[in-house]
């Protein structure tokens, strides 16, 4: 897959953007505060609905209009046409999504079709900041790979919100106490057939995640550092779901191409009826505080170099270069499972990484279109031996170099 166009329409510090792209390796300069990383922003959320800044739709709109627009145009592999479009108001708080120009009702629908990977300072949060983070990561991973994963998502935060709203009126309002138990039976039983969907597809890519990261963190560290990645959940389901999978020889399959579909009801019937047991049994602690303590909304990796966790004990070097790794195995991941190699997209990455580090991810980077935000073009393009384009980014504006 390769971006041939980008055009924004009042984003952020972008009036009107209209610029053709190259199609191998695109640097981005010019000094802070000019609007490089906002178009890389804007990439990121015109092919994935995802913000590199984790910002809401109002924050996008350029101060003092009505909305934006962002338009991506593409070729696939093999050289088809293949074009994405946001389109935000800001009075109806409304989102419109478009791929060739047919608007689609679904995210699901959109976000698949033009694959981009992300580089970021921010990724060390992965490693060292809260579970919030690795859960952003882990879901971004899976719902480029798989369409359905967004679905699952949707409805264990609908599902979960209609949850704790109810277990806040049993607290707090005198006129339902007693009641609820059959609207807590009927959600619960929700959220448990849709959380087995979501262990068995963040187990499934948690371990493809941990097995690309350690060989990766090998060669960044010279094979000093074992790299490993484990999933917590609702205590007893990753216990279950390793029974299953080493009683049926299924772990590699399931890995690899994921389990049959008799394979997958068998397992799914089986966490389902264990967790709704784990949530009942929650009941009377959930009604007392008001919110649900057990569930997927809780749930974290564990990041551990040389079997010690990365988060308290790693230095901050060692935590760079678990992130590194964590993101160059999402890379390998998204090619592995999409038919068109995926866009990566550096935000000021080179100067936070040494030489070793900046070569890693040039391997990385072969056959691949890519977007580099810096301020010094020298040095970045230098690690490229042909085939760069250069623009300059200077208050909303960019040109590119001749």
């Amino acid at each position: 897959m390769k971006i041939t166009r980008i055009v924004l329409e009042d984003y952020r510090n972008y009036g009107r953007l209209d610029m053709t792209v190259g199609p191998s390796v695109n640097i981005l300069y010019g000094n802070n505060a000019q609007g490089k990383t906002n178009l890389i922003d804007a990439v990121c959320y015109g092919t994935g609905l995802e913000s590199c800044r984790n910002s809401g739709d109002k924050e996008m709109v350029m101060f003092g209009k009505d909305g934006y627009k962002i338009g991506i145009f593409a070729e696939d592999d093999d050289h088809s046409p293949v074009s994405t479009r946001v389109e935000y108001s800001l009075q109806s708080d409304k989102k419109d999504l478009y791929v060739d120009n047919i608007k689609v009702a679904r995210a699901s629908e959109f976000i698949n079709i033009c694959n981009t990977v992300i580089f970021t300072p921010e990724d060390l949060k992965i490693v060292k900041s809260m579970p919030v983070n690795r859960r952003r990561f882990i879901n971004s991973l899976i719902t480029k790979v798989s369409p359905t994963y967004l679905n699952h998502l949707y409805t264990i935060q609908r599902l979960s919100g209609q949850k704790n709203n109810f277990l806040k009126k049993l607290k707090f309002d005198q006129s339902y106490k007693g009641t609820g138990e059959m609207e807590l039976n009927m959600l619960d039983y929700s959220i448990a057939d849709t959380s087995a969907d979501i262990i068995l597809a963040r187990y499934r890519f948690i371990l493809l995640l941990s097995q690309y990261a350690q060989a990766d963190h090998r060669l960044i560290s010279d094979s000093k550092e074992d790299l490993k990645i484990t999933y917590n959940t609702i205590t007893g389901c990753i216990d279950l779901l390793k029974a299953f999978l080493v009683e049926n020889d299924n772990l590699t399959v399931y890995m690899s191409y994921g389990l049959s579909e008799g394979d997958y009801a068998k397992i799914k019937a089986i966490l389902s009826e264990y967790i709704l047991g784990k949530l009942q049994n929650a009941r009377k602690t959930d009604k007392e505080h008001g919110y649900s303590s057990v569930g997927t909304h809780k749930d974290d990796l564990t990041i551990l170099i040389n079997d010690m966790p990365a988060k308290d004990y790693a230095s901050q070097g060692q935590q760079r270069s678990a992130a590194l790794s964590l993101k160059a195995a999402e890379l390998v991941i998204v090619k592995q499972f999409v038919s068109s190699t995926p866009i990566l997209l550096l935000d000021d990455v080179f100067s936070e990484l040494d030489s070793r580090r900046r070569q890693r991810i040039v391997e990385l980077m072969k056959g691949a279109q890519i977007f580099i935000t810096c301020t010094d073009k020298e040095s970045s393009g230098k690690l490229f031996d042909s085939n760069v384009t250069y623009f300059h980014v200077e208050n909303g504006n960019i040109a590119e170099d001749n």
